[in-house]
């Protein structure tokens, strides 16, 4: 070649650490669809009147394959003031198990469309949502479609050993998506 090759010579090393997966769809779940965040403090405590259920949440197109079923079904938005479903909000209490040293968590995730992703109440992930606060009106700013449908995401996160609540918000990119 008349020119040299652009390839780094030496290159940085970046040490691999291992991570903890922490997969949060067993058990129950406590949800409420009213498509409100009014419920103070939603994140951490409360929840008077909310429904529980085992995830896999949701509900899709038959053709839709998941690593695991859905198993509580929640119906899709319908148009109106304001619409049903746009938000709906999960908590779950999880222990985390202590971790070795260079070691992190991570939380798998399938979510359809956005999602804000809250431990012990401090916000510690966003998939497909704007920066910043969020409110129930928010829409999610990308749509999962086709071939991404159900494809299992993982938010890496950091957090001492043991108890913590669990929470999500899940948004719909427009009215009327799964």
């Amino acid at each position: 070649r008349s020119t040299p090759n652009m390839l780094n010579p030496n290159p940085t090393t970046v040490a691999l650490t291992t991570v903890q997966v922490i997969e949060a769809w067993g058990g129950e779940w406590s949800y409420n669809t009213n498509n409100l965040d009014a419920t103070p403090n939603w994140t951490t405590t409360g929840g008077d009147g909310w429904l529980t259920g085992t995830a896999l949440f949701g509900t899709e197109p038959s053709g839709i394959l998941f690593p695991t079923p859905i198993v509580t079904v929640i119906p899709p938005p319908i148009a109106g003031n304001p619409p049903t479903y746009l938000t709906t909000y999960f908590r779950k209490s999880i222990t985390l198990p202590p971790l070795a040293a260079g070691t992190s968590y991570a939380l798998n995730h399938i979510t359809d469309d956005g999602a804000v992703f809250y431990l012990d109440g401090a916000v510690i992930g966003l998939f497909n949502m704007p920066n910043g606060p969020v409110s129930y009106t928010n829409l999610a700013t990308g749509i999962v479609t086709g071939g991404d449908e159900g494809v299992l995401l993982n938010l890496p996160f950091t957090a001492v050993a043991g108890p913590h609540t669990l929470a999500v918000e899940v948004h719909q990119f427009t009215v009327g998506t799964s």
